[in-house]
């Protein structure tokens, strides 16, 4: 008896003891409440912004709003002072290794008429990593995915790349430059992967060019790059345009050639009819031409859109700034728009026909984005110094980074968070 009861004892205590093991190593329910506001380094979500007491409020009024929410049941309300240049912002404590890794937000503002932005700062201690985006008329009553590449940041207080590997705080602001009270949404905060080991960049060009041919192609062949060009299809062959037996041989090296409209209107100043004929009307054509293949792919005129003209894109386009399909709740965002839940849109570089960098500068920049493995499109329009963009890309091909097109980077993101799609095909 005083053997079984000692055994008893045993097994009991050999019990406690692997319990309080498992507590203690993580296994048991032992996370932080949200309140603390604190994220796990290994977690992919950062916020999805419907707790009132995660974040601390530093300036501004915030507060929980469950009418108008990307996902879940609410979204974080910011509203600025009514002071000009004024910011509401927010904070919150975390431990995060964001070793090539960027944050992504989703947001939408009210329609916006002056110049506003939203303010990414990162703190690994007193050291601090500033990122911002500008906020312009194209984003209002629109979601939005941006992306705060590491490329862009500017440091301060000797903040280098090594302390990505140990932030401490992140902080939140939306500024606008009037002294009246604006309105911002904030959903889903999330860590996002990167797409290649070596960084991406995409060559992209705008109104079908002929100097997308003559200078892009012509040079770019050298390494084997392709691009992506965006043609307005009522002025393919016109002078100083692209003729449809350029357009061919482009397609037919493995090019993009996708719509930019029919005529280069704006979208959110047009009528609906006309808004089909400028959406529909431009893919037609791609089609009958036999470009296919990235005859889904769509770029706006200057960035320009509309509540009305954002529905239509979704009706004919996979991919845009606010492109979907149908196992991607939205696509890539060709006008840095909208991207897709796995992965946000690229950031992006307009380049002007006479700002080409310098070269040793563009070297700079593409050793960022070939260390922090991010994705970057630079765009054109006219080329008008053939030997700038040469050096362009010559920087590009000795920098290590993978020049992809954007159906080369779609595919490869259908690929990654497609499965099933892809095998019902």
């Amino acid at each position: 008896m005083s053997l079984l009861y000692n055994k008893r004892n045993y097994v009991t205590f050999l019990f406690i003891l692997l319990f309080t093991a498992l507590l203690y190593s993580g296994c048991g329910n032992n996370k932080q409440p949200q309140s603390q506001g604190k994220v796990n380094a290994d977690e992919k979500l950062i916020s999805e912004c419907e707790n009132e007491n995660e974040w601390r409020n530093v300036s501004g009024t915030t507060e929980i709003n469950n009418q108008i929410f990307k996902s879940g049941s609410g979204s974080l309300k910011m509203i600025t002072p009514p002071l000009k240049y004024k910011a509401a912002e927010i904070a919150k404590d975390v431990s995060l290794d964001l070793t090539n890794k960027s944050i992504s937000v989703w947001f939408r503002t009210d329609p916006v008429q002056i110049p506003q932005e939203i303010q990414l700062t990162l703190y690994s201690g007193e050291k601090v990593s500033m990122n911002r985006i500008s906020v312009s008329k194209k984003f209002g009553e629109i979601w939005w995915h941006k992306i705060f590449n590491k490329s862009d940041a500017k440091y301060i207080n000797g903040f280098t790349d090594k302390d990505y590997a140990n932030i401490t705080k992140i902080a939140i602001s939306f500024k606008t430059w009037d002294d009246q009270s604006k309105i911002a949404y904030l959903d889903k905060i999330q860590i996002s992967d990167t797409l290649s080991n070596s960084g991406i960049i995409t060559f992209r060009f705008d109104d079908g060019r002929e100097t997308d041919y003559t200078v892009a192609k012509k040079y770019m062949d050298k390494y084997g790059f392709r691009g992506s060009s965006f043609i307005i299809t009522s002025s393919v062959g016109n002078k100083g345009k692209l003729n449809e037996k350029q357009i061919q041989e482009m397609y037919e090296s493995g090019w993009d050639i996708g719509s930019h409209t029919k005529s280069h209107n704006k979208l959110s100043e047009i009528p609906t009819d006309q808004l089909t004929d400028e959406l529909a009307g431009s893919q037609k054509y791609l089609i009958e031409k036999g470009w296919t293949k990235s005859a889904k792919y769509f770029a706006a005129p200057n960035s320009d859109l509309s509540k009305d003209a954002y529905q239509m894109i979704l009706k004919y386009y996979d991919m845009t700034g606010v492109g979907m399909n149908r196992c991607l709740e939205h696509t890539l965002g060709i006008d840095g728009g909208i991207g897709s839940e796995a992965f946000p849109p690229a950031s992006f570089a307009e380049i002007g026909a006479t700002d080409i960098p310098a070269k040793d500068v563009m070297k700079e920049a593409l050793k960022k984005i070939h260390e922090n493995q991010e994705w970057k499109v630079y765009y054109f329009h006219e080329i008008t110094d053939p030997s700038a963009f040469q050096a362009f890309v010559d920087a590009v091909a000795e920098s290590g980074v993978e020049v992809l097109t954007f159906s080369q980077v779609y595919e490869k993101l259908r690929a990654a968070n497609c499965t099933e799609a892809l095998a019902k095909e």
